[in-house]
């Protein structure tokens, strides 16, 4: 194996296996304006919304269920429309909703609207958009710029 690939393979495991918690805005419109969009995430960072998810966090700010101990957390965003009122809140999640392709799903009952998405980044509750994250932009443009001419190059060689 090359010396470039290797560079490479070890690139790529560097930046996508750090084992380090997911962080995630956590707030709720109905206490904070700043929970509504456009939402401001500089403000966020300064105001300590942007929060390290752990079942400690989740056990002093729950209102529902707590976690179990040792569960794989993500980041959730949440839009309802209560009686006819707007509500935004963005939190840790650790309990999947799971269909294929899908990383959204929507609920109603009665005058109760809900639709709640779930990503799986530092901080990508902060809005409705999907992001891509550095590391895997950086790794695959690495790979096509390294590993394209030398595939080539062996291809040439082989077939004359």
């Amino acid at each position: 194996m090359g010396k470039t690939l290797q560079w490479c393979i070890m690139f790529f495991f560097v930046f996508s296996t750090t084992a380090e918690a997911i962080k995630c805005y956590v707030c709720k419109s109905s206490k904070s304006n700043m929970c509504n969009d456009p939402f401001d995430k500089t403000r966020a960072r300064k105001d300590n919304l942007l929060k390290e998810c752990s079942y400690d966090l989740l056990a002093s700010e729950a209102t529902g269920t707590i976690p179990r101990e040792n569960v794989t957390f993500f980041c959730r965003k949440g839009y309802q429309m209560v009686h006819g009122k707007e509500h935004i809140y963005r939190s840790c999640g650790w309990e999947p909703y799971y269909v294929e392709g899908r990383d959204c799903y929507f609920t109603a009952v009665e005058n109760v609207k809900s639709t709640t998405c779930e990503c799986h980044e530092n901080g990508c509750n902060d809005s409705e958009t999907k992001s891509v994250t550095m590391s895997a932009l950086i790794v695959s443009a690495m790979l096509v710029i390294l590993l394209i001419p030398r595939l080539l190059r062996s291809s040439l060689n082989n077939c004359c």
